[in-house]
């Protein structure tokens, strides 16, 4: 047997499982420790609650963004009105009483829109005595983000006002032929085909009348199933397959290499 062969093979014997620990390592590490992310912390009431309508609400609102300054505040003030703010600080004027949800959502520093449960209050205004019947459904929210990958349940948020018995039920319709239904105004459905799907809302009032509103929908992105599942550890995709790519590259250079040596 050639000598010069006997050598290449116990040479790959050799290098062969140090290749394949280092295609290991480079498919499963985790990726580098990612900086703080940016949060929405509080949403809270500073004063107004529990007052006769007409009545003047102000908010007040905690973010955290390390890696810059808020850029906007978007203020959902639960009676079918929103209004954008550079300062964390906003007074609205309620002319309906009933309980409303008021939600908040930050724009950080990279432009990103975000919110969180800490950025959503619900307070109440009392019933004026010559204030007639007034109900309506004031917005839908999607409780994470509006692009999910096919597959995903996602939870979404009705909210709405009725200033006399309070509502009797919410209603969620997804445009897909399917309308949900409760009490509580939280609905939660699995989207396993991909495209653009419009969600709306209404409420059912104290006069059994379901009613909605131009500010009660929203819309949701559902994009195709990823080729490639992202590993627990949170390493990037690129660096996974990359790793697996270049290790199988090296180790087919060396085997060539040997075989033409042999």
């Amino acid at each position: 047997m050639d000598a010069k062969w006997v050598y290449n093979v116990g040479y790959m014997k050799r290098i062969v499982p140090l290749l394949l620990v280092a295609c290991f390592f480079f498919a499963v590490r985790p990726a580098a420790r990612a900086a703080t992310p940016s949060s929405c912390d509080e949403l809270r009431v500073v004063s107004g609650n529990n007052k006769f309508v007409p009545s003047a609400v102000a908010f007040h609102a905690r973010a955290t963004d390390p890696s810059g300054t808020i850029q906007s505040y978007r203020w959902f003030f639960g009676d079918g009105s929103q209004e954008d703010s550079a300062a964390p600080d906003i007074t609205h004027n309620f002319t309906v009483s009933g309980s409303f949800t008021a939600k908040l959502f930050i724009k950080d520093a990279a432009g990103v829109w975000k919110s969180s449960s800490s950025c959503q209050t619900i307070f109440s205004l009392l019933n004026n005595p010559l204030e007639s019947h007034k109900s309506g459904c004031s917005n839908v929210f999607v409780l994470g983000d509006n692009t999910v990958p096919a597959g995903t349940t996602v939870n979404f948020l009705v909210t709405g006002y009725e200033n006399k018995s309070g509502i009797k039920e919410y209603s969620l319709d997804l445009g897909s032929g399917q309308v949900l239904k409760n009490s509580a105004g939280t609905f939660s459905q699995k989207f396993d085909a991909p495209g653009t799907y419009t969600a709306r809302g209404s409420v059912r009032d104290s006069k059994n009348n379901w009613v909605s509103s131009d500010s009660c929908w929203t819309s949701l992105y559902v994009t195709g199933s990823p080729i490639i599942v992202q590993p627990a550890t949170g390493t990037p995709t690129w660096i996974t397959v990359t790793g697996i790519l270049s290790g199988i590259a090296v180790f087919y250079l060396l085997i060539r290499k040997s075989c033409q040596n042999a």
